[in-house]
């Protein structure tokens, strides 16, 4: 959900699971592999993130509600898909894509 301005309506993004966990694992993964600015390496933090863009596919889609997570369409963004298929992988125990 994004709320925005006080008279707007809010924005509702409805995302399979397996969607979320793939976001947040791999676009965590792929932070830390890359350095900071200065070359020094970057520290774990428990604070994970997913921008609006990166689901927006998923924007008031109500209608994932009446099925299984598994039978939503899985759409992400191709580095997703390619980090979770080579070096970094998914999370424990995801089906992947």
């Amino acid at each position: 959900m994004s709320l925005g301005a006080v008279a707007e309506r809010p924005r509702f993004f409805i995302v399979p699971t397996n969607v979320v966990a793939a976001l947040l694992f791999v676009g965590h993964r792929a932070w830390l592999s890359m350095p900071k600015k200065d070359g020094s390496p970057r520290k774990d933090s428990a604070i994970r993130a997913i921008s609006n863009d990166q689901i927006e596919p998923y924007e008031e889609a109500w209608s994932l509600l009446d099925a299984p997570a598994h039978e939503a369409p899985i759409v992400v963004p191709p580095w997703v898909l390619e980090h979770g298929r080579s070096e970094i992988g998914w999370p424990e125990g995801h089906p992947g894509f």
